[in-house]
C-alpha cells in the first residue's frame, strides 16, 4: 500500500499522525500538461495589462481578495483589466452566486467570460495569470497551463502552488487573504514588461523539466515499476 500526494503538507500530516510508514508516503506533481497543446507563446506588449482568473468559482480561491487588489491599482490609474472564467460550483457552501459573478461583472470590476474550453488560446491572450487560493491544493492546473504557455503567476504558498510558482523567478507568491500583497505583485508585472517577458521564460523551462506530461508519466511508471519489484 502506497498514498500519493500532490502536496506536502497532507503528505506531512500522514507521516506525523502515523498513518502510513515514510516508505508509503510518495510526493506526486500534478497531472502534467501536453507541451504541444500548451505550446510557449510570446507575451505582447499592450496598454492595458491583462490578468486572467480561471477556476472554479469558489471563495476560498481568492477572487475577493484579486478584485480588491486590482480595485487599488485601477484608483492609481494603472491600466488593468481583470479576466475571470470558470464554472458554478453550486453544491458547495464557498460558492459564488451566478448573481455575484454577474454584479461584479456589472460594476466594471471583472470581465467575465463564463465557462472556457480553449485554454491556451486565453491563456496566450492575457499577460498573467493569477490564484491567490486561501487553501492547500495539490498544483493547480491553471497554473502549470500558464508556465506551459509563458505567463507569469501570482499565487500563494499554500499547498503544491509554491512547487510551480518559484518567488521572483517565474512569478510571485503573495500573502493568502492580502490584498496589499497582491496589489504589490500586479504593481511590479504592471510596471515592467521585462519581468513579464523573463517570468514567463523561466515558467516554461520549469514546466519542460518538471510538469510536463513525460516527466509526471515517467515520475508514475516509475512507481509502478517499484511496486511491481
Amino acid at each position: 500500500m502506497i498514498a500519493l500526494f500532490e502536496n506536502n503538507e497532507d503528505l506531512d500530516i500522514f507521516r506525523v499522525k502515523k498513518i502510513y510508514s515514510d516508505n508509503q508516503l510518495i510526493r506526486v506533481f500534478g497531472a502534467g500538461v501536453n507541451l504541444k497543446d500548451y505550446a510557449y507563446t510570446t507575451p505582447v506588449k499592450n496598454n492595458k495589462i491583462k490578468i486572467l482568473f480561471a477556476s472554479r468559482l469558489l471563495k476560498d480561491k481568492g477572487l475577493d481578495i484579486l478584485i480588491s487588489a486590482v480595485r487599488e491599482l485601477k484608483e492609481k490609474n494603472i491600466l488593468i483589466e481583470l479576466y475571470v472564467a470558470g464554472i458554478f460550483d453550486l453544491d458547495s457552501p464557498l460558492a459564488f452566486t451566478e448573481k455575484e459573478i454577474n454584479q461584479y461583472s456589472d460594476n466594471g470590476d471583472i470581465i467575465w467570460l463564463g465557462q472556457c474550453s480553449n485554454m491556451p488560446e486565453l491563456i496566450s491572450q492575457c499577460d498573467v495569470v493569477a490564484l491567490p487560493t486561501m487553501y492547500g491544493e495539490g498544483v493547480p492546473r491553471i497554473l502549470i497551463e500558464a508556465c506551459a504557455i509563458g505567463r507569469p503567476i501570482i499565487t500563494t504558498a499554500l499547498g503544491g502552488c509554491k512547487d510551480i510558482c518559484i518567488d521572483n523567478e517565474n512569478g510571485f507568491l503573495v500573502e493568502s487573504n492580502d490584498t496589499k500583497s497582491i496589489a504589490l505583485a500586479l504593481t511590479k508585472l504592471c510596471e515592467s514588461f521585462s519581468l513579464i517577458e523573463s517570468f514567463g521564460l523561466n515558467g516554461r523551462k520549469l514546466v519542460e523539466s518538471k510538469f510536463s506530461n513525460e516527466s509526471v508519466f515517467e515520475q508514475n511508471i516509475d512507481i509502478y515499476r517499484k511496486l511491481l519489484n
